[in-house]
């Protein structure tokens, strides 16, 4: 397998380089350090998205954690990453206090676009397409795909786009390699359509193409040797589209932009962005490669976050989660106890829930559930108590299952949603000092019996008789 050539990438166009001190000074080997000291306007700011942020304290990221190792939840299901280790430390520079929201990765723009998230980091790569909804930061990273097919197919190694063409292909949708292969290969007729196929989440390919239901997989590079690592798969491509990472934010949003991007400065300049990519990644981030930073866009900036982009039918979905009306996190069941999980939930786009859409599991624990289907018309505004029937797992342990919403054309959407509960184990018996144990009484010996000695008789010797002298008789 080849040696895979990364590099992280942060954008200096806005920046200049600190190329004004003495010419005597030492060299070094570290990247060149950025100046950070872009003066920033005092006058009030024209951006809301910053305001509000500015207002609250926080800044609420949005992300799709199934996407390991740049997003994804740990064994404590704790989502983390490296996009998250990046945007928890990009709240830190700027005395904000940062909140994580798990998204499905198709409704990540729309989240952003309703300013129900502040800002999107999820290996999010720019383009056209994606810049005409919301803006970018600097690209923080650089990445390319890669191509995995199963071992002992005979599928031999890949040059070029067009061979993939005679293959059944796995993509994750929404993702830009969807997008990528879609516009160069079957928009342009060397594709038919049926050979793309489009998966929920990547993992998800993977699976098939382990179980020959496609054939070659097209994914990032990084979660694509986690696969490879597990065994059963081949690298038949790699690098045959570049792609650059950076943080998705709402349009006109110029204030919370310079912000964001004079902390990724900051973290690059330090060499914080190398430890968490040698942390996280894997990989060595010893070279920098400096990208032109795009023209703004001309005219005035807006003031107000733009309505969302429509889906065809002339509207968008979007969901975000309320309370938990039953079984909170952490709720103690018994083993194999039923229960039902209550989730109340708010439509935040503007298209009409029916029973075409449903709740579906994504990923964690797998408890036995029921039905799926949402019952009766949900409008635009309408809260919904979302009930789901399962049961706890036999084991004990502490149980996560990840659930997201899914329209009637099978595109997941929304703010994702949890059941958490925990198992207890057999109770412990109590300690009780044991009883002595009596020990059965020892036989008794019989006195030991000593023989009779005959005590030897002596022969009875008669006492001598006196002869009898007559007394005299007195004259």
């Amino acid at each position: 397998m080849k040696l895979r050539k990364v590099f992280l990438i942060i954008f200096i166009g806005v920046f200049a380089v600190a190329a004004c001190g003495p010419s005597s000074a030492p060299e070094s080997s570290s990247p060149p350090t950025i100046s950070t000291s872009t003066p920033e306007s005092s006058s009030p700011s024209t951006d809301p998205a910053w305001d509000k942020i500015e207002s609250s304290g926080k800044i609420v990221f949005g992300t799709s954690a199934d996407y390991e190792p740049f997003e994804y939840y740990n064994a404590n299901y704790e989502i983390v990453g490296f996009d998250i280790a990046l945007a928890r430390e990009i709240g830190a520079r700027l005395g904000l206090q940062v909140e994580i929201k798990d998204f499905a990765f198709d409704g990540l723009l729309t989240a952003v676009q309703l300013g129900e998230i502040d800002a999107a980091i999820a290996a999010i790569s720019v383009s056209t397409e994606r810049k005409a909804v919301v803006d970018f930061t600097n690209v923080y990273f650089a990445g390319e795909d890669l191509v995995l097919a199963k071992e002992g197919s005979g599928i031999q190694p890949l040059i070029s786009a067009a061979q993939l063409a005679q293959y059944r292909v796995g993509v994750e949708r929404g993702s830009i390699y969807e997008y990528w292969l879609q516009t160069a290969l079957v928009d342009a007729g060397l594709m038919h359509a049926t050979n793309l196929l489009v998966y929920e989440k990547a993992e998800h390919a993977v699976r098939d193409l382990k179980a020959g239901s496609n054939d070659v997989v097209v994914m990032d590079a990084l979660p694509a040797k986690t696969h490879l690592k597990a065994g059963g798969l081949i690298e038949i491509a790699q690098g045959l589209n570049a792609e650059l990472y950076a943080i998705a934010l709402p349009k006109g949003s110029s204030t919370l932009q310079t912000k964001l991007n004079n902390a990724l400065v900051g973290i690059q300049n330090d060499g914080t962005l190398a430890a968490l990519s040698s942390q996280y990644l894997n990989i060595d981030s010893s070279v920098y490669v400096p990208v032109p930073t795009p023209t703004p866009v001309a005219g005035p900036v807006p003031t107000m976050i733009p309505a969302p982009t429509t889906v065809p039918g002339g509207c968008y979905d979007s969901m975000s989660f309320v309370a938990d009306i039953s079984i909170p996190d952490g709720t103690i069941l018994n083993p194999r106890e039923d229960f039902d999980k209550i989730w109340r939930i708010k439509n935040t786009g503007s298209c009409i829930w029916d029973n075409t859409y449903q709740i579906m599991f994504v990923q964690g624990n797998n408890m036995e559930f029921s039905s799926t289907k949402l019952k009766g018309t949900i409008r635009p505004g309408e809260v919904y108590d979302l009930l789901i029937d399962q049961r706890a797992p036999s084991l004990p342990g502490n149980y996560v299952g990840v659930w997201q919403l899914q329209n009637g054309n099978r595109i997941s959407f929304g703010e994702r949603i949890t059941v958490s509960i925990t198992v207890p184990g057999l109770p412990n018996p109590t300690k009780v000092p044991p009883k002595p144990t009596a020990v059965p009484p020892q036989p008794t010996s019989p006195p030991a019996v000593q023989p009779t000695v005959p005590v030897p008789v002596q022969p009875t010797v008669p006492a001598p008789v006196q002869p009898t002298v007559p007394a005299p008789v007195q004259p």
